[in-house]
């Protein structure tokens, strides 16, 4: 279905076109004919129907959702709507949505993910997301170690604290280190008695021993990939 639905827009878009050029190219006087104007009006919401159904039903994770947005959407033709009005009116969302244009929404959407509902909501057993796969061992939780609502991945070692962060392959949190609000890419370490909150690390940072480093939730504290603090 995605890998169709650009060719869906464009015929759609070339179907919509070509019934309000043709008239004015071929036909040089005002169509009169009742059943030819209604014809011409309604062929776009018909071939959007044909194109959408039952394709609509099975779009979302719910066949209900998917089964409303079609009967609002023929509501809204029937009420006198416009193509636009009611594409926008079938496509309504409520769920979780992350806008992206920098690094602080970033760092806010990864923290996201530490709530179970984002995650349940992303991570479909239906829809799955595939990435790369990595021979690594799972997380390591050293003795005297304390983990608090966190995304630990595979080859991590903690021996100090995380809570509320987000964790890529291979960190390394040493002993006394803590880590809070924070989202540490690849194979960073955080070495022991630094504390970092509210921080976002590239690739391959190190941070040194204790060492203190803060930002803020709305303007966290980024480290650039590969750097020494």
């Amino acid at each position: 279905m995605s890998g169709k639905i650009y060719l869906y827009i464009l015929v759609c878009a070339a179907v919509s076109f070509l019934i309000r050029e043709l008239p004015l190219t071929l036909i040089r006087r005002p169509i009169r004919n009742r059943f030819l104007r209604s014809f011409l009006f309604y062929v776009p919401y018909v071939t959007l129907a044909v194109m959408t159904f039952p394709s609509i039903v099975n779009a979302t994770s719910s066949p209900i959702a998917g089964l409303a947005a079609l009967v609002l959407g023929i509501a809204a033709a029937w009420l006198g709507a416009n193509l636009l009005q009611v594409a926008v009116g079938c496509c309504a969302f409520d769920g979780y949505v992350a806008f992206m244009d920098g690094m602080e929404d970033y760092f806010r959407a990864s923290l996201d993910l530490l709530d179970s509902s984002v995650r349940r909501e992303l991570f479909q057993s239906d829809r799955p997301i595939r990435t790369k796969a990595h021979d690594t061992p799972p997380a390591l939780y050293a003795p005297g170690s304390a983990v608090k609502n966190s995304v630990m991945t595979a080859g991590s070692i903690v021996e100090g604290s995380v809570e509320n962060s987000v964790c890529f392959r291979n960190v390394r949190i040493e002993k006394g280190a803590v880590v809070k609000n924070c989202v540490l890419m690849e194979k960073c370490v955080v070495k022991a008695g630094a504390r970092l909150e509210n921080v976002m690390c590239d690739k391959n940072v190190t941070v040194s021993e204790d060492k203190i480093v803060c930002g803020t939730a709305e303007h966290p504290c980024v480290l650039a990939k590969g750097g020494v603090v």
